[in-house]
This record gives structure tokens, sequence and C-alpha cells, in this order.
């Protein structure tokens, strides 16, 4: 009686490690398409070739530039600051930047030296550097 109870015990302690061993289910891959099956088939893509009209497109219109004002410059609501005009001025090769200030069209003018010759310089809304 004692060795059944000792099975009976036992029994389920030596089916655990055969448990325990056991791999996960691997999933199933996804079911591929076959030509047997047209509904699930994945329908070709082709490119497509296409061909220009045979007659000419018009080009499109080209916006007339802006009205240079008789004293250089582009006119127009300038939002550059006076530091801003300054830094570009210099950036366009110009030195002892001084004076500026914005005229009437909102150019900013002012006196420069570039090469050591003074001059009269400006700087539009466009950013351009100009000299009247």
């Amino acid at each position: 009686m004692r060795r059944l109870i000792m099975a009976g015990i036992a029994l389920p302690f030596a089916a655990f490690p055969l448990l325990a061993q056991t791999t996960p289910p691997v999933p199933a891959a996804p079911p591929s398409p076959s030509a047997a099956s047209p509904n699930t088939a994945i329908p070709e893509v082709r490119a497509l070739s296409i061909t220009p009209p045979a007659m000419p497109i018009a080009a499109a219109p080209v916006a007339a530039a802006a009205p240079q004002s008789t004293t250089g410059g582009v006119p127009g609501a300038n939002s550059f600051t006076e530091a801003q005009a300054q830094t570009r001025i210099e950036a366009a090769g110009y030195t002892n930047v001084m004076g500026l200030a914005k005229d009437k069209d909102g150019i900013w003018r002012g006196t420069a030296t570039k090469g050591g010759t003074p001059a009269q310089v400006g700087l539009d809304y466009q950013g351009n550097v100009v000299t009247p």
C-alpha cells in the first residue's frame, strides 16, 4: 500500500519534466495565392507609358519684372530691419556702411566703401544691393 501511495505522489512529478520540455506551436504561414484560385490571386501591376500630345503646349505667361525706380532698386514694402540691411550690404563686399534709412520707395539707403572708394548704396525689398 505504501508503494501505491508513493506511486500516486511520484507520478505527477514524473510527468512534469515532459510537459516543461514542450516547445510552443509555430504559427502557420499565411496561404500563398495560387493560380488555381483566381479570387485570391494578386493582380499584376503593369507600368503605363504615356505619350506626349501631338500638339504643342503653350508656354506659361512670364510675370513682368517689377519696375525699377529711377534711383536704383525695386520699390516696395521692405521688411528688412536696419541691421539686416547692413549685413546684406556688407555681404555684397561693402564696408563702413553708415547712415541707413528707408526712403519713400521702401529702399534702405546709406553710404559705404568698396575697394577704398566711397559709394551710395541701397537695399530693396527683394534683397538686391544697388547703387544709384
